[in-house]
């Protein structure tokens, strides 16, 4: 490891590493013992400096990651295997019904569409799968709503509007 500059009040002093060698950003760089500091004032400064870049990039990362209670919850519920793995089935297991019930309900009295697609809501909010299995819905629905607006925003001040 290349060590600073030369020794003296505008280089860093001898057997100090330079400031491209160290890392304040992501994992702390492991010094050698070769390098350690002989000035217990510099090792001072430097360990305050090290702490201080730390709290601010811990604070910004905080800042940036401010989510809502519902979030935080899901995000703490991730961090534990087993939690993350009961959630996950509880997930399936409500979504999965749900899903049954609307195909039962293409057969029998009721909004079975509706209901599977509801499923699948459920569904989605944990896995990808059934995330892409309602691409399809989401572009049908994004064009009727389309063709909604634009026949709403006619009015009866459109062509045809003396007809009515």
């Amino acid at each position: 490891m290349a060590t600073g500059g030369a020794p003296g009040p505008l280089g860093p002093p001898a057997g100090l590493p330079s400031r491209r060698e160290i890392s304040l950003i992501g994992r702390p760089t492991v010094l050698p013992p070769e390098a350690a500091v002989e000035h217990p004032v510099l090792e001072r400064r430097l360990e305050t400096i090290v702490t201080a870049a730390e709290d601010a990039l811990v604070h910004i990362d905080q800042q940036e990651r401010r989510l809502p209670r519902h979030l935080r919850w899901r995000e703490r519920a991730r961090a534990r295997p087993l939690t993350n793995a009961l959630w996950r089935l509880v997930v399936a297991l409500v979504g999965g019904c749900v899903v049954l019930a609307g195909i039962a309900m293409l057969v029998l009295p009721g909004p079975g569409w509706a209901t599977i697609a509801v499923g699948l809501l459920i569904l989605a909010s944990e896995f990808q799968w059934a995330d892409r299995a309602l691409i399809p819905l989401r572009r049908a629905f994004t064009w009727l709503a389309a063709r909604w607006r634009t026949r709403r925003g006619r009015g009866r001040s459109g062509p045809g509007a003396a007809n009515r």
